[in-house]
């Protein structure tokens, strides 16, 4: 699969390739390969992209738990990366003005990693580009530690999507920062099996009529489309999706 920077990058991203990231030594990591997964809206239409390192993404996909400091450090790294790529004219091969980026609540308190997410929402404002960040609800303890840098982010016109909450705890959430709320698909699906039907759509409903834009993530058929077609979803996120469903 091509770096989102093929245009100067010109380096096809093969799986063997990808398994060698777990070493930091191979120069294939060293040059911080992006691609993207995108998101469509109800009609079929691209609606954004997010952003990822193929070195990053594959070290840390099965991660689990707390983040170590070589995490955030690894993430810091990506991060300055991705941001100079940009700053130094690359032609990004991608489509859409919608630019997300997944992060951890952790994250936000390295003040190095908010400062180039800053620098990263500047570059991309001038490119007539928006910045979504992609909160993983895990680590609820440090939510109230993160504030600070949210409303920061959030009062330059970033915006801040919140992943999988759950619907139980949805009335209690401190949602007020948030323009849209991310669910798998998988988990929706078993809180339809454990909750009352109707109390999941009543409150997905809920949530759509206060102006949240609701994401169902990890779409893997058109069934899984189907499903969050029957609900108040507004957008749809899979690798390649618009592709298929064009």
């Amino acid at each position: 699969m091509n770096c989102i920077f093929s245009h100067t990058c010109h380096k096809i991203v093969t799986e063997s390739q990808a398994s060698a990231c777990s070493n930091l030594d191979k120069s294939v990591c060293e040059d911080c390969h992006y691609q993207s997964r995108y998101m469509i809206d109800r009609s079929g239409k691209l609606f954004g992209a997010e952003i990822y390192s193929t070195w990053y993404q594959h070290k840390y996909s099965q991660a689990q738990g707390y983040p170590s400091l070589t995490h955030i450090h690894d993430f810091k790294k990506m991060l300055r990366q991705l941001l100079a790529k940009l700053e130094q004219g690359q032609d990004l091969n991608l489509e859409g003005s919608r630019f997300f980026l997944t992060i951890e609540r952790i994250h936000l308190l390295d003040i190095t990693i908010v400062n180039t997410l800053v620098k990263l929402f500047h570059f991309l404002d001038k490119q007539q580009m928006t910045l979504t960040l992609l909160l993983h609800n895990s680590n609820t303890a440090l939510a109230e530690f993160t504030s600070e840098a949210k409303y920061l982010l959030k009062d330059l016109g970033v915006r801040l999507c919140l992943m999988n909450p759950s619907i139980d705890t949805l009335s209690s959430a401190n949602l007020h920062l948030f323009e849209c709320l991310l669910f798998n698909t998988t988990r929706l699906r078993q809180e339809c099996t454990r909750l009352p039907e109707q109390v999941v759509v009543d409150k997905l409903f809920m949530l759509r009529e206060r102006g949240f834009g609701l994401i169902l993530a990890d779409v893997q058929s058109a069934d899984d489309y189907n499903f969050g077609l029957n609900l108040p979803f507004s957008y749809f996120y899979a690798e390649h999706l618009h592709h298929d469903v064009a």
